[in-house]
């Protein structure tokens, strides 16, 4: 774990970020992006919710102020650099002189000698973090919703990043979702598939009823009206199809 975090700030102090989906590299002139899943209950998804988000964030070290140094201590200047962050070298048999970025000091021009305890010389540490979010009706599976100032800050003078958090609804044990519909298997008595009639089935609003035409066969596909995800757009409601079984 403390591998993994000394990776993460030195991506940040060279200029990297998190981006979203593995992307590159970019400096980030606010805080970097964080990305967190959210699972939701299919109902959740389907008619919104309210949710409290509780996660970590980076946020840079209180106890030095970022400087990574033991209270008393300051940061030196490297000496491999002279403090420029930039080392230059001769490459190859020509007398052309190249620039890159300083390893020791990794392009800061300062070295800590005394670290900090709080963050072990990195400047930054964790912090919990909880939100509230509002989930709007109709949230498909793989949907994200942005949260701007929520995610990491590295540096105190510069505004946080955004926390994109992406929905995970989980698989319902009755209904499946197909677009703006959702779909389930009913089992109907032969008598009431040969007669027709009228049968109680659950919805995702509680228990509604479902005609039965007389001569329904087997896997036949009946439909509730309006009974299925409410549209993200605000428009109206999918269907429920029932697709029929005769016990």
């Amino acid at each position: 774990m403390f591998a993994h975090m000394q990776d993460l700030f030195s991506e940040m102090f060279s200029g990297g970020g998190f981006g979203f989906g593995g992307g590159g590299k970019r400096r980030a002139r606010q805080g970097e992006n964080l990305r967190v899943q959210q699972r939701l209950k299919l109902e959740e998804a389907a008619f919104g919710c309210e949710k409290e988000v509780k996660y970590e964030r980076v946020i840079t070290c209180v106890d030095c102020s970022g400087q990574g140094t033991a209270p008393g201590t300051k940061p030196e200047t490297c000496d491999a650099c002279n403090g420029r962050g930039r080392v230059r070298f001769q490459q190859g048999l020509f007398p052309i002189a190249v620039e890159r970025t300083c390893s020791r000091c990794r392009g800061r021009g300062k070295i800590v000698v005394t670290p900090c305890q709080g963050c072990r010389g990195s400047g930054l540490v964790t912090e919990p973090n909880s939100i509230n979010v509002t989930i709007p009706p109709g949230m498909e599976h793989g949907a994200a919703r942005v949260i701007s100032g929520a995610g990491n800050r590295p540096q105190p003078n510069r505004p946080a990043g955004d926390l994109e958090l992406a929905v995970v609804v989980r698989p319902h044990p009755f209904f499946r979702r197909e677009g703006d519909d959702v779909l389930c298997l009913v089992p109907i008595n032969f008598t009431t598939a040969t007669l027709g009639g009228e049968v109680e089935v659950p919805t995702l609003d509680g228990k509604g009823k479902l005609k039965v035409p007389a001569g329904t066969q087997p896997g036949a596909v009946l439909r509730i009206k309006s009974k299925g995800i409410p549209n993200r757009a605000g428009i109206g409601r999918g269907d429920q199809r029932v697709e029929v079984t005769i016990e």
